[in-house]
């Protein structure tokens, strides 16, 4: 919850829309530097948490109040609107996405440490399945030993419909649309909550085929390949 408030949307968007780009405490826009950002998306929350006590909660509904009176003044052409993101400038639409993406995500976090059966809402997998290329790209690392580049094709439904292939090389991992052109590896197939949770490093992607809730077409052993690539980065949005 500290890590949502710190995160500071609601700053990010009110002074996009008055052209300011570089929000206090907060490193340039486009330094941004993964390992960098791991450690503080660790550290800054704890010591946001122990500095508001009990009045986490509070916090946290400021903040979520202050994002949604911005929104709900804007006018259509404020949307596309740039704001602040460490890796560079994001429109209103897409850090709203990101916003929508993090809660959606930390709330199942709670939910799950008291409730082993917790699902993602239907209504926030959408955000979540457009978030995917972003989260690949942060917990996939570069491995040398990669010698060839392999293409997994994730084929999701319910309740929303969607392919997307990930490409595994040594730089790291990248998603393309997927057509049926490029041959996949292998081909992952299952819902579309159960591949955010694998994505996201929620779920590991042996536990989700030994419980039958992914289907290989292909080579396991590649799929295995693929499973322990997201374990090389912070498993979070």
């Amino acid at each position: 919850m500290a890590h949502l408030i710190e995160d500071r949307h609601a700053e990010r968007i009110a002074r996009g829309l008055h052209g300011d780009l570089t929000p206090s405490g907060f490193v340039p826009s486009g330094t941004w530097q993964t390992d960098a950002w791991r450690a503080s998306v660790v550290q800054h929350p704890r010591t946001l948490r122990r500095q508001l006590g009990d009045a986490l909660l509070a916090a946290f509904c400021a903040e979520n109040a202050h994002v949604d009176t911005l929104l709900t003044g804007l006018q259509p052409e404020a949307w596309e609107t740039l704001c602040y993101h460490p890796s560079g400038p994001l429109t209103v639409r897409d850090l709203v996405t990101l916003r929508l993406t993090e809660v959606a995500m930390h709330g199942w976090d709670i939910r799950a440490s008291f409730d082993p059966q917790a699902s993602l809402s239907e209504e926030s997998v959408p955000a979540l399945v457009t978030t995917i290329p972003r989260v690949v790209r942060r917990v996939v690392r570069p491995d040398a030993t990669r010698t060839r580049a392999l293409r997994y094709r994730l084929h999701m439904t319910t309740p929303l419909t969607a392919t997307m292939d990930i490409l595994l090389n040594a730089e790291g991992a990248s998603v393309e649309s997927a057509r049926p052109t490029d041959a996949a590896d292998v081909i992952l197939h299952c819902d579309t909550a159960t591949a955010v949770l694998v994505i996201f490093g929620r779920l590991s992607l042996a536990e989700a085929i030994a419980d039958r809730r992914v289907h290989v077409e292909g080579r396991r052993e590649l799929a295995r390949v693929f499973g322990q690539s997201l374990q090389g980065g912070l498993q979070q949005s």
